[in-house]
């Protein structure tokens, strides 16, 4: 069984699935679907294409619980005109979401985890060799391999083409960070792992240079920093430097943006860490 748990469970609890007696249940993203950077305040700049608008359009059908309705949609085109690359990555893209843990809850959709996992990475593919100029089926794919159904070399391969032809996608960077910040204790799968705290240190930080105030960038990279600044020593944790001045000044920061959100619960979690870091 490949180690795709971890994953599993991240999505489940960071998107979350809003359900209670007051009304039913709805799918409620909370995290970063790939392609949809743009609507996050501070992310990168829109970019209006055929395959940005099939990106919301399933967002919003996944919101809606009718995805269903939509993939059946996108299924005819994809059978009526087979040599569409867009057709291939929208219903790919619908399939990611209609098979993630909180979409399955909200929905009670038929079927198991993972069933159309392999589906969607075949018609990302065949997208990407009909149109190689495509690059959000480049960007979903490496996003499946970052972050869905780990395969961080798969995904640092797929992701470095997108960014050899889009050298200023910052949110290619911030998955391509994601990439390299997986690790597994199962030695059957460390071929597919290349775990390098600094080089997902530098992705965050190109990242953060193309986009400055954009939250989950920084809100990242000041964690990478803390990570690997830490050091266990004399039976207590202390962060060695530069780490501990890096990861100060990027949760300073991290902790204006979220006040300019009004994101209390954010607030409140930044502000305990920096008093960790004696830098309350």
């Amino acid at each position: 069984m490949r180690p795709v748990l971890i994953a599993l469970c991240t999505l489940a609890v960071a998107i979350g699935v809003t359900g209670s007696n007051e009304g039913p249940a709805r799918w409620d993203t909370g995290i970063l679907w790939p392609g949809n950077a743009a609507e996050e305040p501070g992310g990168p700049a829109r970019q209006e294409t055929a395959a940005r608008v099939e990106v919301r359009a399933a967002i919003a059908a996944a919101r809606e619980l009718r995805l269903d309705d939509f993939i059946a949609e996108w299924k005819a085109k994809v059978a009526a005109e087979p040599d569409s690359a867009l057709a291939r990555f929208a219903l790919a893209y619908a399939y990611l979401i209609h098979e993630s843990p909180d979409y399955i809850k909200a929905s009670a959709a038929a079927g198991g985890l993972w069933n159309n996992i392999d589906t969607a990475i075949r018609l990302l593919d065949k997208a990407i060799e009909i149109d190689p100029s495509l690059g959000q089926a480049r960007l979903v794919l490496g996003y499946v391999y970052a972050q869905f159904s780990p395969n961080p070399v798969k995904a640092i391969a797929v992701l470095g083409e997108l960014l050899k032809r889009e050298p200023g996608n910052a949110e290619a960077m911030y998955w391509m960070a994601k990439a390299y910040g997986w690790d597994t204790p199962d030695e059957r799968f460390k071929h597919e792992h290349c775990y390098h705290p600094l080089k997902r240190i530098q992705w965050l930080e190109s990242a953060k240079a193309i986009c400055p105030n954009w939250l989950r960038v920084r809100r990242a990279l000041g964690t990478a920093y803390w990570a690997q600044g830490w050091d266990r020593t004399a039976r207590k944790w202390h962060l060695d430097e530069p780490w501990k001045t890096k990861a100060v000044a990027e949760y300073r920061a991290v902790l204006e943006l979220a006040r300019q959100q009004r994101d209390a619960s954010l607030v409140e979690r930044v502000s305990r860490r920096l008093a960790e870091l004696g830098a309350g």
